[in-house]
């Protein structure tokens, strides 16, 4: 419900003033008469529709993109917490990535090999079909890293696609990340592609997807050998996380420029890591990365992340995703007010085999 306009947060207001200021340009239209009724009620100090279905709704009509645009320009402007706080009910942001396939009657092998347009209408209909409040522009495939290093990728039918060998073991193999070619990577370009068509089609919050520093090194060395490599040859460790910074801050730049509003960073092997070896090689250039970032960034990690909560919070992330081994009461303490929390749920006895109540 929202509440009586004058009680409302400032970035509440300033999105309410938007939206009546363009109500006082248009005379009339079918969708702004919608609009002009939710105005209505708001001002009114009457019971509307959350504040934050109206921006999709309206972010998915083409004849209202002025409006949605200037509506994301003010989000634009915000924190995360700030655009949970101003939503008006809880927000989702289901990360239905290598299950979005099953939506469309695609495999992920058809979404992976089928160019940027399949990818698109692939997450688009995932999108509508969840009604998510945030878009996922981008298809789950960390295994594009392998392409502009030349190296053999598996990719199974319906499963997510691996390295099937791993191209720096020693000190002598850096100059291969240095050599990399990634203006011939095609699925990197694709990538952006898919974040474009979502900005051409929908003005409401957009999401890139990519990976952390250490998750995107254990792509390039194996996660087992990295693991290994932290205690035997650390400084090694540290030269590949060196260009992961750079390549992951130059992706989420090129994302941004295509439309993307917020950067989705999943860091899965960090899980493996202890605190001490968390922070130096996990948390450390993950910060680095979002220094470099203009938008907000949300931080997933799977696996129980408890014993690293703070360590996550302090890279300066705006969200931390947590997986459902981590008891959400007992971090919330821990998160600073300003980061938002999300996850939780399991992906398998509640959301696969769990009853529509559950």
């Amino acid at each position: 419900m929202i509440k009586l306009i004058t009680r409302q947060p400032k970035e509440a207001r300033r999105v309410i003033g938007t939206i009546r200021e363009a109500c006082r340009e248009v005379a009339d239209g079918q969708d702004f008469e919608r609009v002009m009724e939710w105005l209505h009620r708001v001002e009114g100090g009457r019971r509307a529709e959350p504040l934050i279905d109206l921006i999709n709704w309206i972010g998915l009509r083409e004849n209202l993109r002025a409006l949605g645009l200037k509506i994301l320009e003010e989000l634009r402007g915000m924190r995360l917490v700030e655009i949970v706080k101003i939503a008006g009910r809880r927000m989702a942001l289901p990360l239905a990535l290598s299950v979005a396939p099953k939506l469309s009657g695609t495999t992920i092998k058809e979404n992976i090999l089928g160019g940027a347009e399949r990818k698109f209408q692939t997450m688009f209909r995932c999108f509508e079909s969840l009604g998510s409040d945030i878009a996922l522009c981008n298809f789950a495939d960390l295994s594009l890293i392998g392409e502009p290093l030349g190296c053999k990728i598996e990719i199974p039918e319906d499963a997510v696609p691996m390295l099937v060998d791993h191209p720096i073991q020693s000190r002598e193999d850096l100059k291969k990340l240095y050599e990399a070619d990634f203006s011939k990577a095609v699925r990197y370009a694709e990538n952006f592609a898919t974040t474009q068509m979502f900005a051409q089609r929908f003005t409401g919050l957009k999401a890139a997807v990519s990976a952390c520093p250490f998750t995107m090194a254990g792509l390039l060395m194996g996660a087992e050998e990295i693991a290994r490599k932290t205690l035997k040859d650390p400084q090694l460790v540290k030269d590949v996380l060196e260009w992961c910074v750079a390549a992951i801050v130059q992706d989420a730049q090129t994302q941004i420029s295509c439309g993307a509003d917020l950067i989705f960073l999943g860091d899965p092997t960090a899980g493996l890591l202890s605190p001490k070896a968390y922070q130096t090689f996990g948390a450390d250039p993950c910060r680095r990365v979002v220094e470099q970032i203009e938008r907000p960034v949300i931080l997933h990690i799977c696996g129980n992340s408890t014993h690293i909560i703070e360590k996550m919070c302090a890279t300066g992330v705006q969200g931390i995703s947590v997986d459902s081994l981590v008891d959400l009461p007992s971090i919330v303490s821990r998160v600073p007010e300003d980061v938002v929390i999300m996850g939780n749920i399991n992906p398998i006895g509640t959301l696969l085999n769990g009853t529509p109540e559950e």
